[in-house]
């Protein structure tokens, strides 16, 4: 009676897997339901009526199930085993199985076929047993010679990321090195991360005999919220065995909407980003504006502009109050009282002395510039640079007021002869170059030029005749490399050539290494930005924190000013005008030329003024001399070049000697030199 009924049983599973297309006496083939093998390939149905026959690489696994029903009409234990050596590939996920009359139930295989696996077909048989009845149905698995694959594939997105509604551009490429004839269907996928979802898919068939590279575009769709996904390449073949070959490669893209078209809290970005510029430009305009007003007041000295230099015929217009737009002046007369200018390089310390000399040229002052640099040069001719020019307006200034002022170039080598009287000649400047010179030599040189000037016995002046311009002249101190010598005379001269009307101006990086007696007889000091520690810490000593903060932050061509008759003696802030003159110094060329004519000129004037003392009548040459001489404070070479030539045969007839050039004074002398003359001054 059982047997009958467990035929009935088996019958029962023949029905069952005959309507899902994979007939069976017995039992039936078992159902394919999903393949994780390792090659990708697909595995077809089972052959045979009652067997169950399948065909894997190692490696491969294949998870299927058989639909069983029990007709026995009474409760029964299905229990179910496997015989043989396949036992050790395939499991049973529910071996005991309790069934009600009339239940149908799934029984679950896995073949799996592990990687060591020999090749070869393995028997055996899965036991049927309901209560003592018992059925076994043969199996085979044949475990297939591993295979290359014969076709490889490589995908590579040619963007790391995209936007929603875009197209990703995939460059595929599809290895073929047996270049075998193969029909190929590729799959392009993106898929999502985590749960290998395929969200977008695009497919296409290729006929292939070689290595193929082809460029597909994979549509990414409007609702994929930002994340990073997955981008597979599958292709499909016939393979070797007649089997369905798949291969499949897989990289990865990121998904960004772009920032304008998100929200934040349900509120569109960029209705948020609207209003982020709006609040950031009404604070950048907030910035600025106390930026500005910060730059008002940069410069925190009292200014009591009733106590300051007006405007008068003996005045020098020398820029305007900084932060204001008040007209700065300063006292022509007062230079006598003497200058010292200092600040770090590029500070426009320069400018400054350059204003001032500008200022007393145009009053008839005679202008003497010892220069190291040559940077003085330019005052033989007009402004032409369009940043001064610039400038001009800020100033009340006109474009037209540009302008070159009258003077010579002398280009001073060792050894020199110098008569400081010569050239001090009203309304014109005297540049002397020293940059040919070495330091000791410009020392001896500012030595020879203070005691010419006592030498000279001029007269008392209660205004200011000559102004003297020393320039780089921290070079005189012990820690630039000075011996001190200068030092001393520049003591003397500060202290004696106010009577005389002489006014001296003294161009230095730094102020507070002066000796005491130096900077006790200056009567005006112009600070320039400087990051110099002493001359700091003194003005901080002197007139506190903010002056001092002043100093540090002061723009280039801004200065403190500090003199005991203005602004009740308290430091106060100028920025000094745009120059007349040109301020780039002559090319090396035309300093050349100078030197040659001005030496050519002057030894013309000597021989004219021996021929004079001896009586004859020399006007006409002296005329043309002065012309020559003219012309070439201009500039003009060609001109001088004939007047040269001109009176060089007029010249050759006065028969003249030259005198015996003397020797420059040794350095050991100054000090003998300079009592000698305090005695005769105090007689």
């Amino acid at each position: 009676m059982k047997n009958r009924y467990f035929t009935l049983v088996l019958a029962l599973v023949v029905l069952s897997l005959t309507s899902l297309g994979l007939a069976a006496e017995t039992l039936g083939p078992i159902i394919v339901t999903e393949n994780t093998n390792t090659k990708t390939g697909e595995v077809g149905s089972p052959t045979g009526m009652q067997i169950i026959s399948v065909d894997l690489y190692p490696g491969e696994e294949v998870k299927t199930s058989v639909r069983v029903r029990n007709v026995l009409g009474v409760s029964a234990t299905l229990e179910t085993s496997v015989i043989g050596r396949i036992a050790e590939f395939i499991d049973i996920e529910n071996p005991y199985i309790d069934l009600e009359s009339g239940e149908e139930v799934y029984l679950n295989l896995s073949i799996h076929v592990p990687m060591d696996a020999m090749s070869g077909i393995y028997s055996g048989s899965i036991s049927l047993q309901l209560d003592d009845i018992k059925s076994d149905i043969p199996a085979n698995i044949r475990v297939l010679l591993p295979q290359r694959g014969l076709l490889q594939i490589k995908i590579e997105p040619l963007m790391e990321s995209i936007h929603p509604g875009e197209g990703l551009p995939v460059q595929i490429t599809i290895k073929n090195p047996q270049r075998i004839k193969q029909n190929v269907n590729l799959s392009l996928q993106l898929l999502k991360s985590g749960t290998g979802e395929i969200l977008s898919e695009v497919k296409n068939t290729y006929y292939i005999t070689e290595t193929t590279g082809v460029r597909r575009y994979l549509q990414i769709s409007q609702d994929v919220e930002d994340g990073r996904y997955g981008v597979r390449g599958v292709i499909q073949y016939l393979g070797i065995d007649g089997r369905i070959e798949e291969i499949e490669d897989i990289r990865y893209v990121n998904v960004k909407k772009p920032l304008l078209s998100t929200t934040f809290f349900g509120i569109p970005i960029w209705f948020i980003l609207g209003i982020f510029f709006i609040l950031m430009g009404m604070c950048l305009a907030f910035i600025i504006h106390r930026r500005r007003e910060a730059e008002r007041k940069r410069y925190l000295g009292m200014v009591d502009y009733r106590r300051l230099p007006r405007h008068g015929k003996r005045s020098a217009f020398i820029g305007r109050i900084a932060e204001s737009g008040v007209r700065a002046f300063l006292e022509l007369d007062r230079l006598t009282e003497h200058v010292l200018i200092a600040g770090s390089t590029g500070g426009g310390k320069t400018v400054a002395a350059q204003d001032i000399a500008e200022e007393a040229l145009k009053r008839n002052v005679s202008v003497l510039v010892f220069d190291p640099t040559a940077q003085w040069t330019g005052f033989l001719k007009p402004n032409k640079e369009k940043g001064m020019f610039r400038l001009y307006p800020k100033f009340g200034m006109k474009k037209k007021e540009a302008q070159r002022f009258n003077g010579r170039i002398k280009i001073l080598k060792r050894p020199w002869e110098l008569d400081i009287t010569e050239y001090m000649k009203p309304g014109e400047i005297t540049i002397f170059c020293m940059n040919h010179l070495n330091p000791e030599d410009i020392e001896d040189v500012i030595i020879q030029v203070i005691l010419d000037v006592f030498k000279s016995r001029m007269e008392e002046a209660t205004q200011l005749k000559t102004l003297i311009v020393f320039d780089e002249v921290h070079r005189l101190l012990p820690k630039f490399g000075g011996t001190g010598r200068g030092l001393i005379q520049l003591e003397r001269g500060v202290r004696e050539f106010r009577k005389w009307g002489i006014g001296l101006v003294l161009i230095s990086q730094v102020l507070t290494d002066y000796p005491k007696d130096i900077k006790a007889n200056v009567g005006t000091e112009i600070q320039m930005r400087t990051r110099y520690e002493g001359d700091l810490s003194q003005i901080k000593m002197k007139y506190g924190e903010d002056i001092m903060k002043s100093v540090v932050k002061a723009r280039v061509g801004t200065g403190m000013i500090q003199n005991s008759q203005y602004n009740r003696g308290n430091p106060y802030f100028v920025t000094f005008r745009p120059l007349l003159h040109n301020p780039r110094r002559l090319s090396d060329k035309e300093l050349d030329l100078y030197e040659k004519y001005d030496l050519k000129i002057e030894s013309f004037r000597s021989k004219v003024d021996r021929a004079k003392a001896r009586g004859i009548d020399v006007f006409d040459l002296e005329l043309e001399l002065d012309l020559a001489a003219e012309n070439l404070r201009k500039g003009s070479f060609q001109v001088v070049d004939m007047y040269i030539e001109g009176l060089k045969g007029e010249i050759e007839k006065l028969k003249t000697k030259e005198p015996i050039r003397g020797e420059i004074q040794k350095p050991g002398n100054w000090e003998d030199e300079w009592e000698r003359l305090r005695e005769e001054i105090s007689k």
